[in-house]
């Protein structure tokens, strides 16, 4: 059962995270958590009832009605069967066990089941009224309150019961039947062995009747989310419309959201309690660990381990924001809004800063479309069939830089593998970095190919401008800089870098290899005055290189280089590495702050 208590862990934090979600206005992301959390209750139940193997579950995609429905059909295919058998036999419906009325109520009960499934997908999943989810959730409290009453005639009700069973056997005149028949007759004629099999009848029925509450709350919860998975993120099933402005507080299962969460996190419970084996569940009190989820009050002790020791260091550390320029649609401003919020919410739940990485990924493929449409760029092929983002990318890149296709190839691999957040993961730091690269990707997504043009032009121009800088001796405060190089422009700033005379190269301490990051500073004005670099950094300050030639400087100078000269060139490469990383991760910062200039 480790595989169906995995998947109650999983649906148990979506839970969470809706209910957070939810309570703050984030409704269409809250929303599908609902939808995860259904689903996955939905696959601890199948791998419980043995209706599925954890191997079966991946081709069931959201779709939280296609195991249901091949119960039916697996249900109605053993009544044709036992019709069949009954016409050949006559010696099933005459039993008292099996009733030909009751036998044609269930398969009618089935047949109504399946129009419904079927018919379902064509509903409008929007358009629950209020009354419907009234007795919905009026159905789910009477059968979670519902108490077996064990009649005074009990044991009268199963001896006759085992006696039935016997007769129906001895028709089939078999060993096997003969063999089984035997046992209830024993089971019959022994008072201890006649209490136990009691005791279990009635263990069965109160399990039967705990399950009744689980499945039904699986079921309503499945028809409230099914179609779901797709509307709360994007807004093609929207007519256009963005999910943000769709899912709101005055929608009817938004309205009625929490109660069903409720439900389906003590459902959970008492799934939990079933599968590890219980034989007797007497007056069990089911937790509603919902209801004491204690929502922004306390930060999530998580961002402590990243060095984020209260709200503000998380925020400058932590939070990425949107940093939109004027050409950035509406749409795509108002969603990376919602992304910078779910940043802010992770400070008290962290879960939320996986699930803004995800969201922002699905914003990158809205901002494709949205760019595809701008340059009139059909989204669906000839045959009327949806194109790929691969294709998109390919065709909205048309006469950009190959490095604006590379960076769009990329945000569509992160798309990929980011889509759906894994709550099981801490990503601390790890995803900041990307978090940074896709808002600049998406800010980029709607500039012009003059706009990089221009970009490139600038930057041959300055590097050819300060060449002069490229390799000397100068003194930066208490540095002593060797190189200098402008790495990116951007909106009148640019991105200088200082490569300072280490010590040591490699720097190695307790036996460990360390990087040696250059300095880095953005830069809005720069001028060479008596061979002295004079700079002026976007924030105001003064920086100048001044020319140095004292011998004890270039002896320093010499023994560093003699140190790289004398390296293996495996080190090198990591040391080049390592500048290349810092020098990919400050570009980002740059282009990232400089977007709103």
């Amino acid at each position: 059962m480790n595989e169906v208590k995995k998947w109650i862990n999983i649906a148990k934090s979506d839970i969470e995270s809706s209910k957070i979600l939810l309570e703050n206005g984030f409704y269409s992301q809250s929303y599908f958590h609902f939808q995860q959390a259904s689903e996955k209750a939905n696959k601890a139940y199948w791998l419980f009832d043995g209706s599925l193997q954890e191997n079966q579950l991946k081709k069931i995609s959201h779709n939280q009605f296609k195991p249901l429905r091949k119960n039916i059909v697996s249900e109605k295919n053993k009544i044709d069967f036992l019709k069949d058998f009954e016409h050949k036999t006559n010696m099933l419906f005459n039993s008292s066990l099996l009733d030909k009325k009751n036998i044609e109520e269930y398969e009618n009960n089935l047949n109504k089941a399946l129009k419904f499934i079927d018919g379902f997908k064509k509903t409008n999943s929007f358009e629950f009224e209020e009354d419907q989810l009234t007795q919905m959730l009026e159905v789910l409290e009477q059968f979670r309150e519902i108490k077996i009453e064990i009649p005074h005639n009990f044991p009268d009700l199963v001896k006759q019961n085992l006696k039935d069973q016997i007769v129906f056997l001895k028709k089939f005149r078999t060993e096997n039947a003969n063999k089984q028949a035997d046992i209830l007759i024993d089971t019959l004629n022994d008072k201890d062995k006649f209490n136990d099999y009691q005791d279990s009848v009635t263990n069965l029925n109160r399990k039967v009747i705990k399950l009744l509450y689980v499945s039904s709350t699986f079921k309503y919860c499945s028809i409230l989310t099914v179609q779901h998975s797709n509307t709360t993120r994007y807004p093609e099933g929207l007519n256009g419309q963005s999910p943000i402005d769709v899912y709101n507080e005055n929608l009817p299962i938004v309205k009625n959201q929490l109660s069903f969460l409720k439900h389906l996190n003590n459902s959970l419970d008492r799934l939990t309690l079933l599968s590890e084996n219980y034989e007797s569940i007497k007056n069990e009190e089911i937790t509603e660990s919902i209801e004491n989820i204690k929502p922004f009050k306390n930060p999530d002790s998580r961002w402590d381990f990243f060095g984020a020791k209260n709200e503000a260091d998380f925020h400058n550390l932590f939070v990425v924001l949107k940093n939109t320029h004027k050409d950035v649609p509406e749409n795509i401003e108002n969603e990376l809004i919602n992304f910078e919020k779910l940043q802010q919410l992770s400070y008290y739940h962290y879960p939320a800063y996986g699930d803004a990485f995800s969201r922002l990924t699905r914003i990158f493929e809205m901002a494709v479309k949205a760019k595809a449409r701008i340059l009139n760029i059909d989204l669906k092929n000839s045959n009327d069939r949806e194109k790929t983002l691969n294709t998109l990318i390919q065709e909205i890149s048309v006469g950009y830089n190959n490095s604006f296709r590379e960076n769009l190839n990329w945000g569509r691999k992160m798309r990929n593998m980011n889509a759906h957040p894994d709550f099981s993961i801490v990503y601390g730091n790890m995803i900041t970095v990307p978090l940074i690269r896709l808002v600049n990707i998406i800010n980029d997504i709607f500039r012009t190919k003059e706009f990089f043009e221009g970009e490139i032009r600038l930057l041959r121009k300055i590097n050819t401008d300060y060449k002069s800088f490229k390799s000397g001796l100068w003194k930066l405060e208490h540095y002593l800089i060797h190189s200098v190089e402008i790495a990116a422009v951007r909106n009148g700033y640019s991105l200088w870098v200082f490569y300072p005379v280490m010590q040591n190269y490699p720097y190695y301490e307790n036996g460990n290899l360390y990087k040696l990051d250059p300095l880095f500073s953005i830069i809005k004005n720069h001028n060479i005055i008596d061979n002295s670099l004079i700079l002026i950094t976007y924030d105001d300050l003064k920086i100048e290189l001044i020319p140095t030639y004292k011998s004890e400087n270039i002896e320093k100078l010499k023994h560093y280089q003699n140190q790289i000269d004398s390296t293996t060139d495996n080190v090198n490469k990591k040391m080049e590495a390592y500048k290349e990383e810092s020098l990919g991760y400050q570009t980002e910062l740059f282009k990232h702050l400089i977007s709103i200039y």
